[in-house]
Protein backbone atom coordinates (compact mmCIF):
# COMPACT_ATOMS: atom_id res chain seq x y z
CA UNK A 1 0.00 0.00 0.00
CA UNK A 2 1.32 3.44 -0.95
CA UNK A 3 2.58 5.56 1.95
CA UNK A 4 1.81 9.26 2.16
CA UNK A 5 3.33 11.67 4.66
CA UNK A 6 0.96 14.57 5.22
CA UNK A 7 2.54 17.71 6.68
CA UNK A 8 -0.12 20.21 7.81
CA UNK A 9 -0.33 22.13 11.08
CA UNK A 10 -4.10 22.66 10.92
CA UNK A 11 -5.64 19.86 12.99
CA UNK A 12 -9.02 20.04 11.28
CA UNK A 13 -7.51 19.94 7.79
CA UNK A 14 -4.98 17.26 8.76
CA UNK A 15 -7.61 14.97 10.25
CA UNK A 16 -9.94 15.47 7.26
CA UNK A 17 -7.19 14.78 4.71
CA UNK A 18 -5.92 11.76 6.61
CA UNK A 19 -9.46 10.35 6.77
CA UNK A 20 -10.09 11.08 3.09
CA UNK A 21 -6.80 9.61 1.85
CA UNK A 22 -7.09 6.56 4.10
CA UNK A 23 -10.60 6.00 2.72
CA UNK A 24 -9.12 6.12 -0.79
CA UNK A 25 -6.79 3.26 0.13
CA UNK A 26 -3.57 5.06 1.05
CA UNK A 27 -1.51 4.47 4.19
CA UNK A 28 -1.32 8.00 5.65
CA UNK A 29 1.07 9.35 8.27
CA UNK A 30 0.47 12.88 9.53
CA UNK A 31 2.74 15.40 11.21
CA UNK A 32 2.12 19.05 12.04
CA UNK A 33 5.54 20.67 11.71
CA UNK A 34 8.88 20.74 9.91
CA UNK A 35 10.72 18.75 12.59
CA UNK A 36 8.13 15.98 12.46
CA UNK A 37 8.37 16.01 8.67
CA UNK A 38 12.11 15.46 8.81
CA UNK A 39 11.92 12.66 11.37
CA UNK A 40 8.94 10.83 9.88
CA UNK A 41 10.12 11.12 6.28
CA UNK A 42 13.33 9.31 7.19
CA UNK A 43 11.61 6.58 9.21
CA UNK A 44 8.62 5.75 6.97
CA UNK A 45 10.12 6.59 3.57
CA UNK A 46 6.87 7.86 2.02
CA UNK A 47 5.96 7.38 -1.63
CA UNK A 48 4.43 10.88 -1.74
CA UNK A 49 4.70 13.91 0.53
CA UNK A 50 1.78 16.32 0.90
CA UNK A 51 3.15 19.60 2.23
CA UNK A 52 1.07 22.52 3.44
CA UNK A 53 2.77 25.77 2.56
CA UNK A 54 2.01 27.54 5.85
CA UNK A 55 3.70 25.83 8.79
CA UNK A 56 4.77 27.23 12.16
CA UNK A 57 8.38 28.31 12.20
CA UNK A 58 9.05 27.81 8.48
CA UNK A 59 7.20 28.35 5.25
CA UNK A 60 6.70 25.53 2.77
CA UNK A 61 9.58 26.66 0.57
CA UNK A 62 12.04 26.28 3.47
CA UNK A 63 10.63 22.86 4.38
CA UNK A 64 10.65 21.87 0.71
CA UNK A 65 14.33 22.81 0.38
CA UNK A 66 15.20 20.76 3.50
CA UNK A 67 13.29 17.76 2.15
CA UNK A 68 15.11 18.03 -1.19
CA UNK A 69 18.49 18.24 0.58
CA UNK A 70 17.78 15.03 2.51
CA UNK A 71 18.93 11.83 0.80
CA UNK A 72 15.81 9.92 1.86
CA UNK A 73 13.36 12.45 0.33
CA UNK A 74 15.42 14.05 -2.44
CA UNK A 75 13.39 12.33 -5.18
CA UNK A 76 10.09 11.83 -3.36
CA UNK A 77 7.20 13.45 -5.26
CA UNK A 78 5.64 16.36 -3.36
CA UNK A 79 2.16 17.85 -3.50
CA UNK A 80 2.17 21.42 -2.19
CA UNK A 81 -1.19 22.53 -0.81
CA UNK A 82 -2.17 26.01 0.30
CA UNK A 83 -4.96 28.49 0.67
CA UNK A 84 -2.53 31.11 -0.69
CA UNK A 85 -2.47 31.89 -4.42
CA UNK A 86 0.13 30.05 -6.50
CA UNK A 87 1.78 33.35 -7.46
CA UNK A 88 2.59 33.95 -3.77
CA UNK A 89 3.98 30.42 -3.41
CA UNK A 90 6.14 30.87 -6.53
CA UNK A 91 7.53 34.09 -5.04
CA UNK A 92 8.45 32.35 -1.78
CA UNK A 93 10.24 29.64 -3.76
CA UNK A 94 12.19 32.25 -5.71
CA UNK A 95 13.11 33.95 -2.42
CA UNK A 96 14.56 30.62 -1.24
CA UNK A 97 16.53 30.19 -4.47
CA UNK A 98 14.31 27.38 -5.76
CA UNK A 99 13.54 27.95 -9.43
CA UNK A 100 11.27 25.18 -10.71
CA UNK A 101 10.43 22.52 -8.16
CA UNK A 102 10.87 19.07 -9.69
CA UNK A 103 8.51 16.17 -9.01
CA UNK A 104 6.14 18.70 -7.46
CA UNK A 105 2.53 19.66 -8.07
CA UNK A 106 0.38 22.33 -6.43
CA UNK A 107 -3.27 22.40 -5.35
CA UNK A 108 -5.18 25.25 -3.75
CA UNK A 109 -7.34 24.61 -0.67
CA UNK A 110 -10.10 23.68 -0.31
CA UNK A 111 -9.22 20.41 -2.02
CA UNK A 112 -11.59 18.45 -4.22
CA UNK A 113 -11.36 14.73 -3.23
CA UNK A 114 -11.39 13.41 -6.82
CA UNK A 115 -8.71 15.90 -7.91
CA UNK A 116 -6.60 15.12 -4.84
CA UNK A 117 -6.71 11.39 -5.55
CA UNK A 118 -5.79 11.89 -9.21
CA UNK A 119 -2.90 14.23 -8.39
CA UNK A 120 -1.50 11.78 -5.81
CA UNK A 121 -1.74 8.95 -8.36
CA UNK A 122 -0.02 11.16 -10.94
CA UNK A 123 2.80 11.91 -8.50
CA UNK A 124 3.26 8.21 -7.77
CA UNK A 125 4.08 7.64 -11.43
CA UNK A 126 7.39 9.39 -10.76
CA UNK A 127 8.53 6.46 -8.67
CA UNK A 128 6.20 3.83 -10.13
CA UNK A 129 4.54 3.19 -6.79
CA UNK A 130 1.32 1.20 -7.06
CA UNK A 131 -1.76 3.09 -5.91
CA UNK A 132 -4.41 1.86 -3.54
CA UNK A 133 -5.89 -1.57 -4.19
Amino acid sequence: MAKILLIDDDEEVGMALKHLLTGLGFNVFWTQDAIGASIQSQSIKPDVLILDFSLPGANGAVVYRRLRQNDSTRNTPILLISGHPKKEIDGAFRDEGISTPERTLFLTKPLDPATLKQVVLDLMKYNETPGPK
